[in-house]
């Protein structure tokens, strides 16, 4: 299974952002109790942290992923992936 700090750094890298750029678009499009720092994703992308719940359903909306597929649960992106293929 894949780790969430790996799925964070490979969205992060297919989008040609920096932490800081990350930071600065989750901080400015979402409304958080705790604004997100450089260092808490540098931290879950080592993997010596992990984002709450509330993060990854943030990191989830902002990148336009199913929170299953930022925790590695699942290869599937987007849920209407999954529709598509059962209708295969």
């Amino acid at each position: 299974m894949v780790s969430v700090g790996l799925r964070i750094k490979q969205l992060r890298d297919e989008h040609n952002m920096t932490m800081d750029e990350l930071v600065e678009g989750i901080n400015q499009h979402f409304d958080l109790p705790k604004p997100l720092s450089k260092s808490m994703i540098s931290k879950w992308e080592s993997g010596k942290n992990t984002p709450t719940l509330e993060n990854v359903k943030y990191l989830s909306l902002y990148f336009g992923v199913s929170s299953d597929y930022l925790v590695g649960i699942s290869d599937i992106r987007k849920p209407s992936q999954l529709l598509d293929m059962k209708g295969e």
